[in-house]
């Protein structure tokens, strides 16, 4: 039997904010921004609302990292508490790293998070499983906004996973 693509969205659907998508093949999965939200209103006494991470802490073996695509608190203001449940390698531009490595600190994580710069503007690879015989490639572009001294430019980035 073929093993199926499975994209499962934790968070960020029909809302603002917990951007937290997880791409699974077979016994790999890999989560695509890590956000949070603010509370509502009526959400008394609440200071920050964070994804459902559940499905992540049963499949703690499959997870090979975390994509970030910019560095948002409704793209990155949930590592710091997802991280203390399902650690794994962190992915992002040297910016969206360095930003997170200062929440990491101010939230004096207990233990080591490791992240990995991917360069604006390059192909990046990663290779998921080794499983398998065949290779399959998904390619997820990645739109990066870089700060010019006069306006937002957009870039593109391409991080290709490769399943093999």
């Amino acid at each position: 039997m073929k093993e199926k693509l499975k994209i499962i969205p934790l968070g960020g659907l029909n809302e603002i904010g917990k951007n937290m998508t997880v791409i699974e093949y077979g016994n790999d999965m890999v989560v695509v921004d890590c956000g949070l939200a603010f509370p509502d209103d009526d959400m008394l006494g609440v200071d920050l609302v964070i994804p459902d991470t559940t499905y992540l802490k049963r499949n703690l073996s499959k997870l090979r990292g975390y994509l970030i695509t910019h560095a948002h608190e409704d793209h990155i203001g949930a590592i710091p508490y997802v991280l203390r449940e399902a650690n794994a390698p962190v992915y992002g531009t040297r910016l969206t790293c360095g930003i997170i490595n200062v929440k990491l600190s101010e939230h004096r994580m207990p233990q080591k998070v490791r992240l990995n710069t991917i360069r604006q503007g390059r192909r990046s690879s990663w290779a998921v499983s080794r499983s398998s015989l065949s290779t399959r490639t998904i390619r997820l572009p990645i739109r990066l906004r870089l700060r010019s001294a006069r306006r937002w430019a957009p870039s593109s980035t391409r991080a290709t996973l490769r399943l093999t």
